[in-house]
C-alpha cells in the first residue's frame, strides 16, 4: 500500500494506483480515512493529504504508526477494545445513511447532514488497514472448518442472493434500494439501477426485505474466534456502506446536476 520515496525519506500512498474507480469522491473515502488512521490508534504521528488521492508520511512516523498497528494486534485486550470501536463506526454510519437518505427523498440538503456521512464513512475507513492487518494474523489460529459454519455473508454473496427473491415490482424497488449498489465500486450503476433492466422470477420465494446482516457473536467458542468474527463482520459491512454511502452521495450530485465522476468531497460541502 505504501511506497517508500527514498528522495526525501518518506513514504507515500497513492490510492489512484491502488483503486480502479470512475469517480474522486469513492477514492475521498479512502484518502480522508487514511489520515484519520493515527487517531483511532492513539498517536499523534499525522498523515499529510498532498494532491488528490495522494498521501505522504516521514519514515520515521510511518515505522511509528507500523509498530503501533503491530502491538496491537498481537494484544488481545487491545484487540477487544477495538473492534467495539469498528463495530460502533459501523452503527454510525448506517445511522448517517438513514438520515441523509431521508433528506434525499425529501428533496432538502442540509451541510450538516452531508458532513456527518462523509465523516462517519472515512471513520470506518480509518480502521481498514488495521483490520486487514490483525484479521490476517489472527485467522491463522482459529479452525477455518469449524469457523466457517458462522456464517458471515459476503456483500455479492448478499448481492446475487437477494437478486434472485425478485418476485413483483415492490421486491425491484427495494432491490433497486437496498442492494443494487453493491455491484460495482464505482458510481455510474445504470444496469442495476434502471427498474426497466429486471426480470420477475417466478420461482422466487418470499417478498424481498431491506439489507440486514447483524452482529451476533453467539457462535464464537473463545476469545479468538470473537475477533475474527468482529473483523469478518466489520469488513463486509465497511464494503456496504461504503458502497451505500457512495450511492447517497451520487443522488444528491445527480440532484444537484454536479457531475458525479469529477466531484469530490470539498466541491460537495461548498455547494451545500
Amino acid at each position: 500500500m505504501f511506497l517508500e520515496y527514498k528522495k526525501n525519506k518518506s513514504f507515500v500512498c497513492d490510492f489512484q494506483l491502488i483503486y480502479d474507480t470512475d469517480n474522486k469522491l469513492h477514492l475521498d473515502f479512502y484518502a480522508y480515512g487514511l489520515l484519520k488512521e493515527p487517531c483511532v490508534l492513539n498517536l499523534k504521528a499525522k498523515y499529510k493529504l498532498l494532491d488528490y488521492g495522494l498521501i505522504e508520511i516521514s519514515k520515521k512516523k510511518y515505522k511509528l504508526i507500523s509498530k503501533k498497528m503491530n502491538k496491537i494486534t498481537k494484544n488481545l485486550n487491545y484487540m477487544k477494545n477495538i473492534t467495539t470501536k469498528m463495530k460502533n463506526s459501523i452503527y454510525r454510519l448506517i445511522e448517517s445513511n438513514i438520515e441523509f437518505e431521508r433528506l434525499i427523498e425529501s428533496g432538502i440538503y442540509d451541510y450538516n447532514v452531508c458532513k456527518k456521512c462523509f465523516d462517519c464513512v472515512t471513520d470506518v475507513m480509518a480502521y481498514r488497514r488495521i483490520a486487514d492487518l490483525s484479521g490476517e494474523y489472527y485467522s491463522k489460529s482459529v479452525c477455518k472448518e469449524r469457523y466457517s459454519k458462522i456464517g458471515i455473508p459476503s456483500y455479492l454473496i448478499t448481492l446475487n442472493e437477494n437478486k434472485q427473491k425478485i418476485n413483483d415490482l415492490n421486491d425491484i424497488k427495494i432491490f433497486i434500494k437496498e442492494y443494487s449498489y453493491l455491484s460495482t465500486f464505482n458510481i455510474d450503476n445504470k444496469k442495476y439501477e434502471d427498474i426497466n433492466n429486471y426480470t420477475l422470477n417466478v420461482n422466487a420465494q418470499g417478498n424481498l426485505k431491506p439489507i440486514n446482516i447483524p452482529f451476533d457473536k453467539s457462535k464464537c467458542k473463545n476469545n479468538i474466534e470473537e475477533i475474527v468474527y468482529s473483523l469478518s463482520w466489520y469488513s463486509e459491512m465497511r464494503h456496504i456502506y461504503q458502497l451505500r454511502t457512495l450511492r447517497n452521495f451520487k443522488l444528491f450530485m445527480e440532484a444537484k446536476n454536479m457531475d458525479i465522476y469529477n466531484t469530490d468531497i470539498r466541491m460537495i460541502l461548498n455547494y451545500v
